[in-house]
């Protein structure tokens, strides 16, 4: 909304759950169906990122190679979001981890 005077604009909540969380979605506008398609579109996107990279679900990629002895393939967009979430770790001197729990 910012500085304008947009007085036909609405604030909307919306809740969705994936990962094992509940995301709580505020959207601007000025009608509930666009925002509520907007939330859908941000949660397919979730949705999508889960199923690589969410090592709850054991179809993702990541929990694929969390239980690897061996190591596997993985896809180039699962590579890159570890090799820039390892160069975040390396800058942070440790600080952004993206390991939530020991590899089993």
């Amino acid at each position: 909304m910012g500085c304008s005077d947009s007085s036909d604009e609405k604030i909307y909540h919306f809740t969705r759950f994936s990962m094992d969380c509940a995301i709580e979605y505020t959207v601007v506008g000025k009608d509930r169906s666009l925002a509520r398609n907007a939330v859908q579109q941000g949660q397919n996107e979730i949705e999508r990122i889960e199923s690589l990279l969410w090592q709850g679900n054991s179809s993702s990629t990541i929990f694929q190679f969390n239980r690897s002895r061996s190591g596997i393939t993985v896809d180039g967009e699962t590579f890159e979001f570890v090799s820039r979430a390892k160069s975040y770790a390396y800058m942070t001197a440790g600080a952004f981890d993206i390991s939530i729990q020991k590899v089993l």
